[in-house]
């Protein structure tokens, strides 16, 4: 009888769980369709405004700071959420511990993305002034440790209501801006602002709902460096692969012919977010298989995986390349139509990306991780190399055409590790 009865509670303790995780993952998904139509129609008007020149400003200034932003992270947010779940009778000493070295991480993301820029030769005034601008949001960064601390409670409706509400009053701004017809700095500092918002609703929330006691602790530190440090490298090459050629058009030729290249890299980036809700309804199926040892089936889910999420990035690649024109025009302007070509060209980059994706997923489940960052590294260096080339060989298309050798060889590396470890037996 009593056994009977501990089954019966572990079973409602784990529909309890399971609807704390649906309700979750539900603000979550909200908060993100507000952003994704909220942000569309926003960026719209704003990229109207400011124009290629203006676009390729802000741009460049964001790409920069951006590249050191995993400075500001760590890679700490997924470990602190672990230990904040296996540690939870000392939930103070992690948060703590966490709040210290993201203060660091985010004073070295300001320094090192100041120094490095007029180092390497950008003394633009208006340029340096802007990454000053962003950068001083990223002060503000260390609050994210509350969000982290609601994650691993299943408690995100605090902290996604704040980022929506903040979301949504940056919005506003962004259009009193543009009624306004401020200059381009107003947008950097709105950036900025929208960090502050989010630090002053989170220190809200946390204080009015817990009774916070942070305490540093130098052996808690340590062992979140040493769990963190192999997900900050890749943070660091992924962020910098992802905006190095926008780098290169800035840097290389000038910010007018970044804005129609960024344009063009937004608007394709924009369906990145496929493969990931594609692979999180795949991945736990992936997982089971795996841990069965149903290998054929296993590696079979994989390769169907692998052929829609490529029949997918083809659709959508013939429909930009059949669209592209009329919609540049309609929706930004005859002030855009360069960038009808460079949509074209950079459009192509969705196959191998969504391709690529079900391979890092793989990773993880047969935990090789390191693999990726080896071939992440690889292609970083092949991607720069291409860029400085390819540019200043033919101009701004150079770097859609670096974009999209860099992601098909990254696929190319994976595929063939893949195909490599299963003719050698999956271990």
């Amino acid at each position: 009888m009593k056994k009977w009865l501990l089954e019966l509670k572990g079973n409602f303790d784990s529909r309890a769980n399971l609807r704390r995780a649906s309700v979750n993952s539900s603000w979550l998904f909200t908060e993100q369709i507000i952003r994704l139509f909220v942000g569309f129609f926003i960026s719209i008007v704003t990229t109207r405004y400011l124009g290629p020149k203006g676009l390729g400003l802000l741009s460049y200034a964001n790409s920069w700071v951006c590249m050191f932003s995993a400075f500001a992270s760590l890679g700490l947010d997924g470990i602190v959420v672990k230990r904040l779940i296996e540690k939870k009778e000392s939930s103070g000493t992690v948060l703590g511990s966490a709040f210290i070295l993201k203060i660091f991480g985010s004073l070295l993301t300001v320094i090192l993305s100041l120094v490095l820029l007029i180092l390497f030769g950008q003394h633009d005034f208006q340029t340096i002034i802007l990454v000053l601008i962003i950068n001083l949001g990223y002060v503000f960064l260390p609050s994210s440790i509350v969000d982290l601390y609601y994650q691993s409670k299943l408690k995100v409706r605090y902290t996604a209501s704040v980022r929506t509400i903040v979301y949504l009053v940056i919005t506003i701004l962004k259009f009193v801006c543009i009624m306004a017809k401020v200059n381009i700095y107003f947008f950097g500092l709105l950036f900025s602002l929208e960090m502050v918002l989010n630090a002053i609703g989170y220190g809200y929330v946390f204080l009015k709902k817990e009774k916070p006691q942070l305490n540093f602790d130098w052996l808690e530190t340590k062992k979140i460096i040493s769990l963190a440090f192999p997900v900050f490298l890749s943070t660091l090459v992924v962020g910098i692969y992802l905006k190095i050629d926008q780098i290169f058009v800035g840097f290389l030729i000038n910010k007018e012919s970044l804005g129609y290249y960024s344009l063009a890299v937004s608007l394709v980036q924009m369906f990145y977010f496929i493969p990931t809700i594609v692979i999180a309804s795949v991945f736990p199926i992936l997982v089971e298989e795996k841990n069965n040892l149903n290998l054929i089936s296993y590696k079979n889910k994989i390769w169907k995986t692998l052929k829609y999420l490529s029949i997918t990035a083809i659709i959508l690649i013939i429909c930009a390349n059949i669209c592209s024109e009329f919609l540049i025009r309609l929706l930004y302007g005859q002030q855009f139509m360069l960038s009808v070509n460079l949509l074209n060209v950079y459009s192509l980059n969705l196959l191998p990306v969504f391709a690529s994706s079900i391979f890092s997923y793989w990773l993880i489940i047969e935990n090789k991780q390191r693999y990726g960052l080896y071939f992440q590294v690889i292609t970083l260096i092949v991607n720069s190399s291409l860029n400085y080339f390819l540019i200043n060989l033919v101009g701004v298309m150079g770097a859609g055409i670096a974009s999209l050798i860099s992601n098909g060889l990254l696929f190319s590396l994976f595929g063939l590790f893949f195909i490599k470890t299963f003719k050698n037996g999956v271990k």
